[in-house]
């Protein structure tokens, strides 16, 4: 950075807060906290911006951590999806790869997948490795076609995914009915976007390509609705373009992030592990844990020789994408989830959050039901009064929701408070498997 750009910008927008961090030529770092707009997720990226007081002229970059896929995933509110595959392995979503949830547990069940059974369209084709068994007529494409659109007028869908088999190493078929597609689609003037298996990862294994290829139909809409809106107000006042943070650490033009929604399943939490691993190492750590909790969810990630740990592929929320990414779990556990009794009467968190607005009841913004931050204000572990990002904190409120489970349960306030405090530790019992072996010997911080 010269001359008249002096500072480097990273924001990270949660379900509750947008952060920002402004790194200037003299090396100092300045911070700035205000509440997100949940109905204007860019708003809330102007508001930090401005709170921030810096001149757009003064900014040479921004970067940007978003947790939209995330929520999106966690929360399970994407776009609806119709999902192409070849006939025959329509069930792949479902099957998954036959392995239980949970080992001893036979009623644990994996979460639902992102488009159901009775949306995936069966195509009459096939190719194996040595070539093409049963080839894609017109008349095919043309009843697959109609039968995709029909589907896609009754629940609303604004993606198609396709992912037939074998298409990592011969794309023809995906490619012969994605232009299909895509001509109807112009013809009848539609809103409907069509991502193929052999674009968003042309790699072997029909169950993890169908998985991600689901993962970016769900989450591209809202996604590239978001990035435009951003760049387009960013730019109306005078701001760089951002880019934004993938899962594996880097960054994209946000064009490009557009299009790769994901990649950005973990956007915002890589960014706390990849900054986490910078401070580790300026101070000489090489192996830590980190622990990022949000108002939505909890990550948990590992630092190891002062890198972030990164993996091939690895669930989200119960999804799996088969992407690099900065190794981070992430449950459903944030200062916003919110608390509520199951039909049988036990005390669950989550994944439904608060979010900001209107955020958990001792914010005394609207919000009446419990939340885990709710608990920590009850239990003392978050002090009342006033706190940053225009946050004022109520343990009168606190105490008044946490008993809306209370008094069902019959026991006192600081039962329930005591229990949504363990939902902190998930991601610890989670990670415990791999973390132990690693985190042994010197050389370790948390």
């Amino acid at each position: 950075m010269s001359g008249a750009s002096r500072v480097a910008i990273g924001i990270d927008v949660g379900g509750t807060f947008t952060d920002l961090a402004a790194l200037h030529d003299d090396g100092t770092v300045s911070t700035t906290k205000v509440l997100s707009v949940p109905a204007d997720r860019a708003q809330g990226v102007l508001n930090a911006l401005t709170a921030a007081s810096l001149s757009p002229q003064d900014i040479a970059h921004i970067a940007h951590g978003t947790t939209v896929v995330t929520n999106l995933l966690l929360e399970r509110r994407g776009a609806p999806v119709v999902a192409c595959a070849t006939q025959g392995f329509t069930d792949v979503l479902e099957l998954r790869r036959q392995e239980r949830a949970a080992l001893y547990d036979l009623a644990q069940h994996h979460p639902e997948p992102l488009v159901s059974r009775a949306h995936v369209i069966a195509v009459p084709e096939r190719i194996v490795p040595d070539g093409v068994v049963t080839a894609l007529t017109d008349d095919a494409v043309q009843a697959v076609v109609a039968d995709v659109l029909d589907h896609a007028r009754q629940i609303g869908a604004e993606t198609v995914a396709i992912t037939l088999l074998h298409a990592y190493s011969n794309p023809v078929h995906e490619q012969q009915l994605a232009h299909a597609l895509r001509e109807a689609i112009a013809a009848q003037q539609l809103t409907l976007d069509v991502v193929t298996s052999h674009e968003v990862l042309p790699e072997i294994r029909e169950y993890e390509r169908m998985a991600t290829t689901v993962a970016e139909a769900y989450a591209r809409p809202a996604v590239r609705r978001y990035l435009a809106g951003l760049s387009d107000r960013l730019a109306a006042e005078g701001y760089p373009a951002p880019r934004v943070m993938t899962s594996a650490g880097g960054t994209l033009e946000a064009p490009d992030a557009a299009q790769h929604a994901a990649a950005l399943a973990l956007s915002g939490p890589a960014g706390g592990v990849t900054g986490a691993a910078a401070i580790a190492r300026a101070l000489g750590v090489s192996r830590a844990l980190t622990i990022d909790i949000g108002g939505t969810s909890a990550d948990v990630g590992l630092i190891d020789d002062g890198e972030p740990l990164v993996e091939r592929g690895g669930g989200v929320a119960g999804v799996p994408i088969a992407l690099p990414r900065v190794l981070v779990e992430a449950v459903a556990a944030g200062g916003g989830s919110i608390a509520w009794l199951d039909d049988g009467g036990a005390l669950r968190a989550g994944p439904e959050s608060a979010g900001a607005s209107p955020g958990p009841a001792a914010y005394d913004r609207g919000g009446e039901r419990p939340t885990v931050t709710d608990a920590n204000v009850v239990l003392g572990t978050i002090a009342a009064g006033e706190w940053s990002g225009g946050v004022r904190i109520s343990r009168e409120k606190a105490r008044e929701a946490v008993m809306r489970v209370a008094a069902p349960l019959g026991v006192t306030v600081t039962s329930p408070a005591a229990s949504l405090m363990k939902a902190r530790l998930e991601p610890f019992a989670t990670l415990s498997m791999w973390t132990e072996p690693m985190l042994e010997g010197p050389g370790t911080s948390s």
